[in-house]
C-alpha cells in the first residue's frame, strides 16, 4: 500500500469535524505524496496518529494526546518530513479541539513551513483549510475566507476530491457568497461523489433549513430525516449531534416542542460524552430559546449560560455572541429591561469585532424592539443600521425583518401612515423568499393599521383562511402594534 494510500485510512480529529470530514472514513486528509510503499518507521507514525484520531473521537483527550506525542517524536527522530508535517498538522488539530488556539495555530505554522518544504501541494491544502476553521472559530471570518479560497486552489491542483469537497463545506459554513441552495446542493454532490455521509448530511442540513425559512415543512422534513440517518450510518458523533439539533429545529417550527427539546437533550449528551463544548454550546442554545418559549425563564436563562460557558471553552467568539443574545431575550421576557440591554451590547460588541454583519444585524434589531416602549428615536436608528447590515450580507429575510421592526416602531408612534409604508415593504421581501407566514403577518398588520387611521381594511387572506383564529391575532396585533413589546423575535438562523 503506497503512503498516500496509508494515510487515506487515517481518521480525522477535531478539525476535520469542523468542515465535515468522516472520522473512521478513509480520507487522504493529511496529504502525503508519492504512492510508494513507506517505510516501516512511517507506518508506525501513521499507524500512532490513527489511534490518536480514535482516542479523541471517544473523548480520550489524554490518550489521543500521548498517542500524537509519540508519532510526532518518531517521525522527528527519523528526519521523515512528510510524516512530520502529517503530526504536526494532527497536533493542531488536538490543540484545537482543546481549545488552544494559540498552540493550534503554532503547530499549524510548523506544519505549513514542513509542507511548503517538501512540495506537497495537497498537505499545504489541509493546512490552509485548517487555517480558515481557525479564523472562522475566532470569528475572523474575511481571513478565514481567504484561506479556504487558498485551500480550494492548492486542492484543485492535487486534484484530491475529499480535500474539495471539505473546502467547499467551509464555504457553504462561511456563506459569505453566492447561493446557500446551490452551494448546500454541491457539498451533496461533491459528498457523494467522495462517499462521506458527513459532508452530505452537512449539505442535507443546510438545504433543510432553507426550506423551513422557506415554510416548505414538508421538503424540511425529507431533507432533514435524510441528513440524520446518513449521520447515523457516520458513526461520527458530532455529526449526529449536529443532525439531532436540525430535527429538534424542524419539530419546533412543526410546533412540536416536547419532540424539538427530546432532540436537543440528546444532542447534547453526545456533546458531553465526546468532550465537544461547541456542540454542548449549540445544543444548549436552542434549549435555550425553547424553554423562553414555554415561559420557563430559568430554565431558559441557565441554558444560554451553560451555552456562553460551552462557546468560552471552545473560544468560539462568533457564538459567544448569540449566547449572550439568547441571554437578553431571556432577560427582557423576564421584565429585566436593563440587564436585556446589557446583554444585547455585548452581543453586538462580539459581532462588530467578528465583522459578520449577519450576527450583528440580529443583535441590533434585537435591541431595536427593547428601546421601542421606551426611546423610539434611538430604536429607529438600530432597526435602520440592521437593515442596511442585512442587505450587506444578502439576507433578504432579514431586511424584511428589519423593515417590519421599523412599521412597530412606527405605529409605536402613532404614525400609522407611516407604518403602512414599511408594512407593504416588508411584505414584498417576505413575498421574494416565500414566507407564506410572514405574509400573512404583514397582512393582519396592515388591516390593524388600516382600522387604526379609520379606514376599513379589505379582508386578508389569512382571514378567508380561519376568521376566528385571525380576529383573534388582530386583537393582539393591535396593542403590539401601537404600543407593546415584541415577542422574542425570529431574527434568523445566523449560525
Amino acid at each position: 500500500m503506497g503512503i498516500a494510500k496509508g494515510l487515506a485510512q487515517l481518521l480525522c480529529a477535531a478539525a476535520c469535524l469542523q468542515v465535515g470530514v468522516v472520522p473512521g472514513q478513509p480520507v487522504n486528509y493529511y496529504g502525503l505524496s508519492g504512492s510508494r510503499a513507506p517505510t516501516g518507521q512511517e507506518q508506525q507514525v501513521l499507524e500512532l496518529l490513527r489511534k490518536s484520531a480514535q482516542a479523541r473521537e471517544q473523548g480520550l483527550r489524554d490518550e489521543a494526546r500521548r498517542y500524537g506525542q509519540e508519532g510526532l517524536a518518531l517521525a522527528r527522530q527519523s528526519r521523515m518530513l512528510e510524516t512530520m508535517g502529517a503530526a504536526q498538522l494532527h497536533m493542531s488539530t488536538l490543540s484545537q479541539s482543546e481549545g488552544d488556539l494559540p498552540k493550534a495555530m503554532e503547530w499549524l505554522e510548523q506544519s505549513l513551513l514542513t509542507c511548503e518544504l517538501v512540495g506537497n501541494t495537497n498537505c499545504q491544502a489541509n493546512a490552509r483549510l485548517m487555517r480558515a476553521t481557525l479564523h472562522q472559530q475566532l470569528g475572523d471570518y474575511p481571513r478565514a475566507s481567504q484561506e479556504v479560497d487558498r485551500s480550494l486552489k492548492l486542492a484543485k491542483i492535487q486534484g484530491e476530491p475529499q480535500t474539495i469537497a471539505n473546502a467547499q463545506v467551509l464555504i457553504l459554513q462561511l456563506g459569505q457568497r453566492g447561493s446557500p441552495q446551490q452551494a448546500a446542493q454541491e457539498v451533496v454532490a461533491l459528498a457523494e461523489k467522495a462517499g462521506s455521509s458527513t459532508d452530505a448530511a452537512l449539505g442535507l442540513r443546510k438545504l433543510g433549513r432553507l426550506a423551513i425559512d422557506e415554510g416548505d415543512l414538508p421538503r424540511a422534513e425529507a431533507l432533514l430525516t435524510d441528513a440524520l440517518a446518513r449521520s447515523k450510518s457516520s458513526q461520527n458523533p458530532r455529526s449526529l449531534g449536529d443532525s439531532l439539533i436540525a430535527a429538534g429545529e424542524l419539530a419546533a417550527a412543526q410546533r412540536r416542542p416536547d419532540v424539538a427539546a427530546r432532540h436537543y437533550l440528546e444532542a447534547k449528551g453526545i456533546a458531553v460524552q465526546i468532550q465537544d463544548h461547541g456542540l454542548s454550546g449549540n445544543a444548549s442554545l436552542r434549549l435555550a430559546k425553547h424553554y423562553l418559549l414555554a415561559s420557563d425563564w430559568e430554565s431558559s436563562r441557565k441554558a444560554a449560560m451553560a451555552a456562553l460557558q460551552a462557546y468560552e471553552l471552545a473560544n468560539q467568539l462568533t457564538d459567544q455572541g448569540l449566547a449572550h443574545e439568547a441571554l437578553g431575550n431571556v432577560e427582557w421576557a423576564s421584565g429585566n429591561r436593563d440587564r436585556a440591554k446589557t446583554q444585547y451590547r455585548l452581543a453586538i460588541d462580539l459581532a462588530v469585532k467578528s465583522g459578520l454583519k449577519e450576527n450583528e444585524a440580529g443583535a441590533r434589531l434585537m435591541m431595536a424592539s427593547l428601546l421601542r416602549a421606551t426611546d423610539r428615536s434611538s430604536a429607529m436608528q438600530e432597526a435602520q443600521s440592521a437593515e442596511s447590515l442585512y442587505q450587506a450580507s444578502g439576507s433578504t429575510l432579514g431586511q424584511g425583518l428589519a423593515v417590519l421592526e421599523q412599521a412597530r416602531i412606527r405605529g409605536a408612534g402613532d404614525d400609522f401612515e407611516g407604518a403602512l409604508i414599511l408594512l407593504r415593504q416588508a411584505r414584498l421581501h417576505f413575498i421574494q423568499v416565500k414566507r407564506k407566514d410572514k405574509v400573512a403577518l404583514v397582512d393582519d398588520w396592515i388591516a390593524t393599521a388600516l382600522r387604526l387611521r379609520g379606514q376599513a381594511p379589505a379582508v386578508t387572506s389569512a382571514q378567508k383562511q380561519n376568521p376566528a383564529e385571525a380576529a383573534a391575532r388582530a386583537a393582539a396585533q393591535a396593542a403590539a402594534l401601537a404600543a407593546g413589546d415584541a415577542a422574542v423575535g425570529d431574527q434568523g438562523r445566523r449560525r
